[in-house]
């Protein structure tokens, strides 16, 4: 570990352009054993996870960015909005939404609505991976309901592959206290990022008003591998 480490620290060399210094990264994670690399990769992954448990930060402002100890850098972010991915009209497809932390609890009107986890990851200030996790959901007299999930949006880079599916596996929340998920599964094949890993979200009930058509949900999703 004190090698990768050390080769994250030598990236601060401002002489060298971020191409320069990911390829550097990758040439000297090669060249380590196996069983390092894994390693390397696991306690990344075991940070991240950690990050996503405190809890503390609910509906902060803008995405939350958590600076590893090997240099790198990951950024926690979600988006709630109107679901508007049926619809082909042009003033629905221009609507944008806010990104926020990783953990909201907002007011929701009835209708469907989209629920977004976005996590980045980063080496030497440059995106090397995207994944995303989207809950399309629908809130009524019912409680909720997750319609289905999507993979849209996530994407590698030159320094890495991710091949991802979902699945939903908790489909309704139908009274305040109860839960859905959906689970998200992803593998990443590059030097800089590989190894399997999943995003698995939950959208909790906590208030349901029938009279003014609204609920208050709870969001939030962790990081395993």
């Amino acid at each position: 570990m004190a090698v990768l480490k050390s080769v994250e620290e030598s990236n601060q060399v401002e002489s060298l352009s971020n191409n320069d210094k990911l390829d550097l990264l990758n040439t000297i994670v090669e060249s380590v054993p196996e069983e390092v690399a894994q390693q390397y990769q696991k306690e990344k992954m075991n940070e991240i996870n950690e990050a996503l448990s405190d809890e503390s930060n609910v509906n902060s402002e803008g995405p939350t960015t958590i600076e590893l100890s090997d240099g790198s850098s990951v950024e926690l972010s979600s988006t709630d909005e109107v679901d508007n991915s049926n619809s082909r009209s042009i003033q629905a497809l221009a609507i944008t939404s806010t990104k926020m932390g990783p953990w909201r609890h907002e007011p929701k009107d009835y209708g469907e609505r989209l629920y977004t986890a976005w996590v980045k990851l980063k080496s030497v200030g440059v995106v090397v991976a995207t994944l995303k996790l989207g809950n399309h959901y629908s809130v009524g007299n019912y409680g909720l309901k997750m319609r289905y999930c999507s993979v849209a949006g996530t994407k590698g880079t030159t320094w890495s592959n991710v091949d991802a599916s979902c699945d939903v596996t908790d489909s309704k929340a139908e009274k305040v206290g109860y839960d859905m998920n959906a689970v998200r599964n992803y593998k990443l094949s590059g030097s800089v990022s590989n190894g399997y890993v999943s995003l698995t979200s939950s959208l909790k009930l906590t208030l349901l008003n029938k009279n003014s058509k609204y609920a208050r949900v709870y969001q939030k999703y962790s990081y395993r591998d």
